[in-house]
């Protein structure tokens, strides 16, 4: 019988290494609507970086179980470099918005962006907070009752977060 020639196996052991030690360098992002998402006619969200984008809709969104409000699944992202995030929504009342921000993307963290509902900004009360930017409103009439941020906050994967 034939012999069948053997695979080297160290350097079959070394690119599994590298491939799984790329793959913990990238991040993530996710993106919740804890507010007004019963009121959402549409939500756009474009998300870009140095390696190319990602781009979500309303249908990319769903409820969760152990969260009041839509929730993303995770959108890769490298680990370094800088990402930037644009959000346009409408709400079914014919008034739409827009907002955009970026920041320096981290080894192996998971970034979490959420679009607040609230009066007043909240950098004097949002702690963990790593980046907040308003929303302006792009059409309709306007509401100054409906004031809109986005926040932005993350951590190394796996890590609690601690105020």
């Amino acid at each position: 019988m034939p012999r069948r020639p053997r695979l080297p196996l160290l350097p079959v052991a070394a690119l599994a290494g590298v491939l799984s030690a790329c793959d913990a360098a990238r991040s993530t992002v996710e993106f919740r609507v804890p507010s007004v998402y019963g009121e959402l006619a549409s939500l756009d969200v474009f998300v870009t970086h140095g390696h190319g984008g990602t781009a979500l809709d309303l249908s990319d969104f769903t409820t969760g179980k152990d969260f009041a409000g839509l929730r993303s699944d995770p959108v890769r992202v490298p680990g370094s470099g800088t990402v930037s995030v644009v959000v346009r929504f409408a709400l079914k009342d014919g008034t739409a918005f827009d907002a955009e921000g970026s920041w320096e993307l981290q080894s192996d963290y998971e970034w979490g962006v959420s679009l607040w509902q609230v009066a007043a900004d909240p950098h004097d009360t949002c702690m963990g907070c790593r980046g907040i930017w308003p929303v302006r409103q792009t059409q309709g009439q306007a509401h100054p009752d409906r004031t809109f941020w986005l926040v932005m906050g993350g951590q190394k994967r796996g890590e609690s977060v601690v105020y």
